[in-house]
């Protein structure tokens, strides 16, 4: 019985002896690979530098480098003058003067809802409560940048699910631009927030009430 327990122990011994060992050898190899990496990764920093290579730009999920540009490539100006020279077209769903450039996914649909309301598209007054008409979409193009509006609720949802679909489609469609508006993370939480709010509580007879007031920024010229 003891020389067979004296095995056991020994087996052990020799079992925990070859196991360092193996840990032993794992240990070096990542340890080796690891500077390895740290090396190759600072001599490709060094390289760089050297070169005078930039560090790549960051941006968001979504987009890629070449769809970053540092300026704005098409632009309408800040005069309508030089919105009209340069091709651009007011754009129902953002309401700004857009380059042809840029998408106006989802424009054509917004104002194709819009013919089920009793004007026959979606209005906008000067004050909250529908005072002081100013009439259809079109009558915001002339405004000056900063004017305010308001609008129905039933605008706003509207325009806020057709927004979402824009940037779906730019983010899967190659080549598409989209303009800085749409593209706002500010905007596109605005317009989650309130969905989710509305969804929550119900809507029913506030759609038709004139309780949605435009930022003083929302009109004007945009680029993409």
């Amino acid at each position: 019985m003891d020389y067979k327990y004296t095995s056991i122990d020994e087996d052990r011994r020799a079992r925990s002896h070859s196991w360092s060992w193996r840990a032993g050898v794992i240990g070096a190899v990542l340890t080796g690979a690891a500077l390895i990496a740290a090396v190759s990764s600072l001599t490709t920093f060094v390289i760089m530098t050297s070169a005078g290579v930039q560090r790549p730009q960051q941006f968001s999920c979504g987009e890629t480098l070449d769809e970053v540009p540092s300026t704005p490539r098409f632009s309408c100006g800040e005069t309508f003058d030089e919105a009209h020279q340069r091709g651009c077209t007011f754009d129902a769903l953002t309401l700004t003067w857009l380059p042809p450039q840029c998408s106006t996914y989802g424009a054509k649909e917004f104002l194709e809802i819009s013919k089920s309301s009793g004007n026959g598209t979606w209005q906008y007054w000067e004050e909250k409560g529908g005072s002081n008409e100013l009439g259809g979409f079109e009558a915001l193009s002339y405004l000056p940048t900063g004017s305010s509006y308001w609008t129905t609720q039933e605008e706003h949802l509207h325009h806020c699910m057709w927004m979402l679909m824009r940037v779906h489609d730019a983010a899967t469609t190659p080549g598409k631009r989209l303009d800085s508006r749409s593209s706002s993370y500010e905007h596109t939480k605005h317009c989650l927030d309130m969905l989710v709010e509305q969804a929550s509580i119900g809507a029913g007879e506030k759609l038709s009430q004139v309780i949605v007031n435009g930022r003083s920024l929302d009109i004007g010229w945009t680029a993409c």
